[in-house]
């Protein structure tokens, strides 16, 4: 009995340790660098010799808390895990074996008390414990960073003077944050503002926040409502307000891999080749997409659906944020999608008659394709999804239904 006291008090001070909230900011000065350190709250206003940073959230979560930095070898150094405290490397295995048995005492205990729902592993939340992945060599890790770095600053073609705005989520890696506010604050914005919503998933700009999204005049973000909102078109095409979506910029490692390196050049000649297998007429025309699983996708085309398509700076091969009206993907590797709702102004009312089966070879969110006898079928008629079948794994399912 005292053993699983001790446990559970040593559970306790763990979950402590990960929840506590600290609402301390200090300022200081090193190698003329403003530097904004400490924990960060719900909401702030922190003035700098550059620029003004708001920080406003959603919801005021402990776990939220984030640490700032402002250049690329802080950035790069800085911890990915979620604001917990950094653990000296003498004490990290011995921690990191008694969350183990912690774990371990929690599932037996589990089992002895016949709990329902799944026991949160304590050693995976504090250390990120998981398989080992194949890693990149030294070298080419600094090569790829080097490259990355050079792209991501042509790329973020942030002007002086702006009025920079960054619409994120909870699971974004803060360095991606604190990169993009460090360029800005080099380049001059008059102002960065990040706001922190609930998810990447709102479709469309909250009221409450539309007078931020339309004071900014550069906006970068990872919701969905970038490209689906009309209010946010409305304001790149009327009011020339330049975006970058950070689909896949989710954390800040990625700057050492190819994927974020890839030149910038190649991916507008791969795109504009794509483009020139479309019609080059003014006449509907029907794009039918097939592949050897079995896809047979059928979507109608209208000229005026053409016509937008070819003003599209994606379309038209141009990667980097320095056309008013623009909307950029980065990393640049994430190219414009074959058929897209932009296309007819993403009016909730047109029809445009999709039809078919897709089949797919992969999924967002999953490691590996699937298996060939778990390819999930997917069927379309008049624009909806009307059946999903096959597909027995249970993330697929969770996915697709």
């Amino acid at each position: 009995m005292r053993k699983a006291e001790d446990l559970s008090l040593f559970l306790l001070a763990i979950l402590w340790l990960y929840c506590y909230p600290s609402r301390v900011y200090s300022l200081h000065q090193s190698n003329n660098i403003t530097r904004i350190c400490g924990i960060r709250s719900s909401t702030k206003s922190i003035t700098t010799a550059t620029a003004t940073t708001n920080i406003i959230n959603d919801t005021d979560a402990p776990h939220r808390r984030r640490q700032f930095a402002t250049t690329y070898d802080e950035i790069m150094k800085s911890t990915t895990r979620r604001g917990l405290p950094t653990i000296e490397p003498r004490y990290r295995k011995l921690l990191q074996k008694m969350a183990t048995a912690v774990d371990h005492w929690l599932e037996k205990q589990q089992k002895c008390w016949k709990i329902p729902l799944p026991v949160p592993k304590i050693a995976t939340i504090l250390f990120h414990t998981k398989k080992k992945t194949k890693q990149l060599p030294g070298s080419d890790k600094a090569k790829h960073l080097k490259a990355s770095i050079q792209q991501f600053r042509k790329v973020f073609a942030i002007r002086p003077g702006e009025k920079v705005l960054l619409l994120t989520d909870p699971l974004l890696d803060p360095r991606v944050i604190d990169a993009v506010r460090s360029l800005a604050n080099e380049r001059g914005a008059a102002s960065v503002t990040v706001y922190e919503g609930e998810s990447t998933r709102y479709v469309a700009i909250p009221e409450h926040l539309r007078p931020l999204v339309a004071n900014a005049t550069f906006v970068v973000s990872t919701w969905f409502a970038s490209v689906f909102d009309p209010f946010c078109q409305k304001l790149r095409r009327q009011e020339g307000q330049r975006w970058i979506k950070i689909t896949l910029f989710r954390n800040l490692d990625l700057w050492q891999t190819p994927m974020a390196s890839y030149p910038l050049e190649i991916v507008s000649e791969l795109v504009q080749a794509t483009q020139r297998l479309y019609p080059d007429h003014d006449e509907p025309f029907m794009l039918r997409i097939t592949d050897p699983r079995g896809t047979d996708l059928r979507i109608p085309f209208s000229a005026a659906m053409r016509q937008r398509m070819r003003t599209d700076n994606r379309w038209r091969g141009h990667n980097v944020a320095d056309e008013d009206g623009c909307y950029v993907h980065y990393l640049p590797v994430h190219g414009p999608n074959l058929y897209d709702p932009f296309m007819f102004g993403n009016d909730p009312n047109y029809q445009v008659g999709i039809s078919g089966i897709i089949r797919p070879q992969w999924s967002v969110g999953l490691d590996y394709p699937f298996a060939e006898d778990d390819v999930p079928e997917i069927e379309f008629q008049n624009d909806r999804v009307v059946a999903v079948r096959g597909g027995n794994n249970t993330i697929t399912k969770k996915i697709f239904q």
